[in-house]
């Protein structure tokens, strides 16, 4: 379900695209997502990224 909506997302939306994964991490699934898709990937473990953007 969050693949299809993901892919819905980028059909309707510009580039560059981002995700904040820890690299470390990833399922078969998502490193199989990630190559296919054009997304660069900020290696931060979320709650890091979430603490930096919050501030």
């Amino acid at each position: 379900m969050l693949r299809a909506y993901a892919r819905q997302i980028m059909t309707r939306s510009n580039a560059p695209r981002f995700a904040v994964l820890d690299a470390a991490a990833p399922t078969n699934n998502q490193r199989r997502f990630l190559a296919a898709s054009p997304i660069t990937l900020i290696d931060v473990p979320t709650g890091e990224a979430a603490a930096r953007l919050i501030g």
